[in-house]
């Protein structure tokens, strides 16, 4: 999603959970083994925890603020918020033709920027037209991947592969081309090899049921599908038949899409998600939609909002 547009679509129920996270081995009786493998350590203090806004920084609750790590409005932020503020290059132009990926203001952010590790996230739903999508498809994507973020990518700065749906088809009816985790595996073949994207991360979205559900139902399936992706970005970025150990952004995700939420419902949500990504070592950094949706309209926390500080 981008700012100040209403996401128009939700994340798609996950199918069957995917029965490992990790590299498998199938031995004679078609048993899969699971071999961990390590994931790189955390450098933002252990708190996975970040804050997406959009508006004027001074209008997000400094609660929020102080229960989080990172932050980012899907630009390339400026503002001191005692936040380790996260660029993005968004896409290339947004539905009113305005450049989205500042480079030079993102590589200008990076140089005086006192972080201890520096990040710049990729395009925003690429597989999207509408809804926040930066509406690029995979090729498209790929030919914009090397002059914006590879020419930011350098050995100070990572970078996260772009910000998919959970909408996963092979040709979505509303872009014409594939959506989700169908669309990721097009753009990793675009390129040579899956390590000339250089990316370091995975960033995933993820919104609510298309149908009515509570929040432990939800819950559940935005873990399964997790898992499944998980597993999935793993054995797409891993060589010579062995899976990477790509971690997770979960940088966008609710219990239903949207800026008209149920805060009881988000509030329960995030109570359950948030410790059990947490506790997951290949889920890097998650950030839930919205900070703005966390709090009353004169400026107080919400339930969710309290959600949020005490997961």
């Amino acid at each position: 999603m981008k700012y100040a547009t209403v996401l128009a679509f939700a994340g798609l129920a996950a199918a069957a959970p995917a029965k490992v996270s990790r590299q498998e081995q199938s031995g004679d009786n078609g048993e899969v083994h699971i071999q961990p493998f390590p994931y790189p350590p955390q450098s933002n203090n252990g708190n996975k925890k970040g804050l997406s806004w959009d508006g004027p920084p001074e209008a997000v609750h400094p609660a929020l603020i102080e229960a989080s790590s990172w932050g980012y409005n899907w630009h390339a932020p400026t503002e001191n918020m005692g936040l380790s503020n996260v660029p993005m290059c968004w896409g290339t132009v947004d539905e009113q033709g305005q450049q989205r990926c500042e480079v030079q203001e993102i590589k200008n952010q990076l140089r005086t920027s006192n972080v201890q590790e520096k990040w710049v996230l990729g395009f925003n739903e690429p597989d999207f037209t509408t809804g926040g999508g930066s509406g690029l498809t995979p090729e498209e994507a790929w030919a914009e991947w090397g002059p914006r973020m590879l020419s930011i990518k350098d050995d100070s700065t990572k970078i996260v592969c772009p910000g998919i749906s959970s909408r996963d088809e092979a040709v979505n009816k509303e872009s014409g081309y594939a959506s989700g985790l169908h669309w990721l595996d097009q753009f990793v073949k675009q390129a040579p090899s899956p390590a000339a994207l250089k990316c370091d991360a995975q960033a995933i979205h993820w919104y609510g049921l298309p149908y009515q559900g509570t929040a432990e139902v939800r819950a559940d399936a935005f873990k399964e599908y997790l898992k499944q992706a998980h597993t999935h970005v793993n054995q797409l970025f891993g060589t010579e038949g062995k899976p990477a150990n790509m971690p997770l952004w979960v940088t966008e995700f609710g219990p239903e899409p949207g800026f008209e939420v149920d805060t009881k419902l988000l509030a329960d949500f995030l109570t359950i998600v948030i410790p059990w990504m947490n506790e997951q070592p290949w889920i890097a950094r998650h950030s839930a939609f919205l900070a703005r949706l966390m709090v009353t309209p004169d400026g107080q926390l919400n339930e969710a909002g309290h959600a949020f500080i005490n997961a």
